[in-house]
């Protein structure tokens, strides 16, 4: 029997691992090669993708939070739940990275399952619009027998064919590189056939959930991936794109996110 394991990181904010209570298997993928406490974006666990979620001309792919230190508030365990709270505000960040007030918070709570609250408050006198994304790297025994449902019906875009609108058809299988935004889409079950369990990921105000693996090719060429790494992972992250959100002065809002784990039956 085990006890819910979580291990995170002040730089990003950022859930580095997480194991569900009585289950043997690490949930969440952290490459051996990332950079954990250096100046580049962690590859694995829950990385934070804020105020924009993918590229941006002249500036930093995912935004501006992922290596940024965070300010821990809380970091306790109560009646068997593991719960911490870090933030980040624009006063410890220079205006010219992104040009408006705000406060950053993200919640934790690790048990039998794991939940996260990224809550993005506008402390100024202007609205503003995010995207953003927990771009969560869920670890699996082969992503060659790994399917995932709850898709089927679902448009979605394709980043790998110049974001070609398409439709989910059955489950989904991975056998190639795989860059996609499902469309008013909250959850999906991961199906890691080889572990013989399933994944639940879930969330009520996401607008999208992205999948992605690099596969072959391209996870060959990144600097903090082995080159098999592409068989042990597959990213589906709760998000809000491509419609921006917008939030108003003096108002906030949440993405919210949780992850549970079942044996497959």
């Amino acid at each position: 029997m085990t006890s819910s394991c979580l291990s995170y990181t002040t730089k990003g904010g950022q859930v580095l691992g997480w194991q569900a209570k009585d289950h043997v298997e690490p949930v969440l993928f952290c490459s051996a090669l990332a950079d954990i406490n250096g100046a580049k974006a962690i590859r694995g666990g829950i990385p934070v993708c804020w105020p924009w979620f993918g590229p941006r001309e002249g500036a930093s792919q995912h935004g501006i939070v992922r290596t940024e230190k965070w300010s821990l508030l809380r970091d306790e365990t109560l009646n068997g739940t593991h719960n911490v709270h870090m933030e980040l505000s624009s006063q410890n960040l220079p205006s010219s990275i992104w040009p408006y007030h705000w406060n950053l918070s993200m919640l934790i709570s690790a048990a039998t399952s794991i939940k996260m609250q990224l809550t993005t408050l506008n402390e100024g006198n202007e609205t503003f619009f995010i995207t953003q994304a927990l771009h969560t790297n869920f670890l699996v025994g082969n992503i060659h027998d790994t399917q995932l449902s709850g898709l089927d019906g679902k448009s979605y875009m394709d980043k790998t064919q110049q974001n070609e609108k398409r439709t989910q058809q059955g489950l989904l299988t991975i056998d190639n590189e795989i860059d996609r935004i499902y469309l008013d889409t909250q959850q999906v079950l991961i199906h890691d056939h080889a572990n013989q369990r399933v994944i639940k990921v879930k969330s009520n105000e996401a607008s999208a959930m992205v999948v992605w693996n690099p596969w072959e090719e391209k996870c060959s060429v990144m600097a903090d991936l082995q080159n098999e790494d592409y068989k042990k992972f597959i990213c589906v992250e709760a998000a809000n794109f491509p419609q921006p959100i917008g939030i108003e002065p003096g108002q906030s809002f949440t993405l919210d996110m949780e992850i549970s784990v079942d044996v497959e039956g």
